[in-house]
């Protein structure tokens, strides 16, 4: 018994292993996250290790990352608006209420409708302080925890002052676990734990959004249902308009009575059929 154990031990870590690296080229393949970076720099500020950052999360299987860098409130607003991201990233300093840009400060509320109007779902702002409501008058002013769940969006902030070193831990970990597909709440974890081999798990927090999430998640089917039945439709138009022209070419081949010819047509008329059939089954399944 014990060398039948031994003996089937080493093909199941192998099997393990396998099934490990075969998962990785999936998501590498088929899953891709689209990661917006921002790197706020400030010249009165300490330099930040941005750069390692940034090459850790680009290595890591199935993000894309798009970077802001010497991050101002237009730049931001321009690269948000030019395609669609999953995630944001805020890499740079901040304080109470605002984060610090190249060109002066940007607040929660403009953040908010920024990343809202672009349906970002999860925003990462790794600056020191993001948590902290700033000191207000008679109404409580909003800290970034609060004006980016109110609008629909999962928020990791933090709470007090953090180490370079761990919040780039954190932040590649939970970039990297979101991208292999885990729920927010086990990526969060799991990024803790890398955080806290570093001195830190008291800085970052989970804000979730406030909306309805089943509801988020049946508006967002809705529109990949509307969109695959488009992208169908348009499909089926191209497909008739191509028929009508291979009915054409059949017509005018029979006409001429040339067998080898009217062969050779209609092959390159089938290629042309099946071309267009593989197109709308990848764009379906691109849309899926």
């Amino acid at each position: 018994m014990v060398h039948w154990f031994q003996h089937n031990s080493k093909p199941q870590k192998d099997t393990r292993r396998h099934s490990d690296i075969c998962q990785r080229v999936a998501v590498f393949l088929f899953h891709r996250m689209n990661v917006l970076a921002v790197v706020a720099a400030s010249p009165d500020l300490p330099r930040l290790a941005s750069s390692e950052e940034l090459a850790r999360i680009q290595e890591a299987p199935g993000v894309t990352m798009r970077v802001v860098t010497d991050a101002t409130a237009a730049r931001v607003a321009r690269m948000l608006s030019m395609e669609q991201y999953d995630a944001v990233l805020w890499i740079g300093h901040g304080e109470a209420g605002s984060l610090i840009t190249q060109d002066g400060r940007i607040d929660p509320q403009w953040l908010a409708a920024q990343l809202s109007t672009r349906r970002v779902r999860i925003a990462i702002i790794a600056t020191c302080w993001s948590s902290v409501r700033p000191p207000g008058g008679l109404q409580a002013a909003q800290s970034f925890a609060d004006a980016l769940p109110a609008s629909g969006i999962d928020t990791i902030t933090m709470q007090t002052s953090v180490a370079d070193r761990a919040a780039i831990e954190f932040d590649v970990e939970l970039l990297t676990q979101l991208a292999a597909n885990l729920p927010l709440r086990t990526a969060y974890q799991v990024a803790l734990n890398r955080a806290a081999q570093y001195g830190e798990v008291q800085a970052p927090q989970l804000n979730s959004r406030d909306s309805d999430q089943q509801a988020d998640v049946l508006r967002n089917l809705d529109r990949r249902v509307e969109d695959i039945q488009d992208t169908q439709r348009e499909m089926q138009r191209s497909l008739d308009r191509l028929d009508e022209r291979l009915s054409i070419v059949e017509r005018d081949l029979r006409k001429m009575n040339d067998p080898h010819l009217d062969r050779h047509y209609l092959a390159i008329g089938a290629a042309a059929m099946i071309i267009m059939l593989l197109l709308l089954l990848f764009v379906t399944w691109r849309l899926i």
